[in-house]
């Protein structure tokens, strides 16, 4: 059971929109805005490594997996996004270009990589990508949930058809079998 480690899925999400956020509140400073997005991208990588990860025992998660990154090796963000982290993070290039001061605030923007260009600014781009991520990771908790969530794994109608009895859930949680003393369904109340 992996629920407990769906945790470090969550942790690594959280991180990422962190730097998302930083990215969006950034100065006229170039090096700050490569750092934040190297540290953006990063954190978005460690997200699928997370996956990959809390569900590697599940043959179930490896064939839903190699599904979601035929669609990722398809995505214009995933595709922009994995070559970025290549090619900043491995061998140093630098791909934010320009900035454009309106109002007081400044506006980056990608280089091309591979042939895709963007016209929104950085901050877009990254928030599309995150959004991108996150239905992944939604899909995987929807398809994963009696796995990833005690609230799901913990069920009557999931032990069943995992043949498990209550006397195994308790050794799971690290309580002595038995002793919650439940026999199907009457409760056998201590004396």
């Amino acid at each position: 059971m992996s629920y407990k480690s769906a945790q470090l899925i969550d942790m690594k999400v959280a991180e990422s929109d962190y730097f998302l956020n930083e990215i969006k509140n950034s100065k006229v400073d170039v090096l700050i805005i490569n750092s934040l997005v190297n540290a953006f991208v990063s954190s978005c990588r460690n997200i699928t490594f997370a996956l990959q990860y809390v569900l590697h025992n599940s043959e179930r998660f490896h064939v839903w997996y190699n599904e979601k990154q035929e669609y990722m090796k398809k995505n214009i963000f995933f595709r922009f996004f994995n070559e970025y982290r290549r090619l900043s993070i491995h061998e140093g290039q630098y791909f934010i270009k320009r900035g454009d001061m309106k109002n007081g605030k400044i506006s980056w923007y990608f280089g091309t990589i591979k042939d895709i260009q963007f016209n929104d600014d950085v901050f877009i781009i990254c928030n599309k990508y995150f959004i991108e991520l996150l239905q992944l990771i939604l899909d995987c908790y929807q398809e994963f949930k009696l796995t990833l969530s005690a609230k799901w794994y913990y069920t009557q109608n999931n032990f069943k058809m995992l043949n498990k009895t209550i006397s195994e859930a308790e050794t799971e949680l690290g309580f002595p079998s038995n002793w919650t003393k439940i026999n199907g369904n009457k409760e056998e109340l201590p004396k």
